[in-house]
C-alpha cells in the first residue's frame, strides 16, 4: 500500500497509533509523512537492531509487540517479506492489524 493511502484508511478506521517493523529509510520517510496527521508512532520494532535507538524510540524485538498498545503493524523493512510477515503472525499479531507499506 502506498503512503498516501495509507494515511488515507486510517483516517477513515480511526487509526491512532501504529509500530514500525523495520529501521531503514522507508521508516523514516513514513514518520515524517504522519507529522500533522492524528496517528501516533508508538514503536519500532526490527530484530536485528534491538536495543538501538530510532526516530526517538528504542527499537524493541518481535516479541515485545505482544505487550504493545497499537491499532496496526506497519512493515517497512521489505527485504525478506514473507519471512518478516510469518514472524508476526507467530507472535499472535493478527493479520488484519499488519499493512505492507511500499506493497
Amino acid at each position: 500500500m502506498e503512503l498516501y493511502e495509507l494515511v488515507d484508511e486510517f483516517r477513515r478506521k480511526d487509526v491512532k497509533k501504529v509500530i514500525f517493523f523495520g529501521v531503514n529509510e522507508l521508516a523514516e520517510i513514513a514518520f515524517i509523512s504522519l507529522r500533522g496527521t492524528e496517528v501516533e508512532l508508538t514503536g519500532v520494532v526490527d530484530d536485528e537492531r534491538a536495543g538501538e535507538e530510532f526516530l526517538g524510540l528504542t527499537v524493541k524485538s518481535t516479541k515485545d509487540l505482544r505487550e504493545a498498545h497499537y491499532d496496526k503493524v506497519i512493515i517497512t523493512r521489505l527485504d525478506s517479506l514473507e519471512t518478516r510477515l510469518q514472524k508476526l503472525l507467530q507472535n499472535e499479531i493478527p493479520r488484519e492489524k499488519i499493512v505492507v507499506l511500499g506493497k
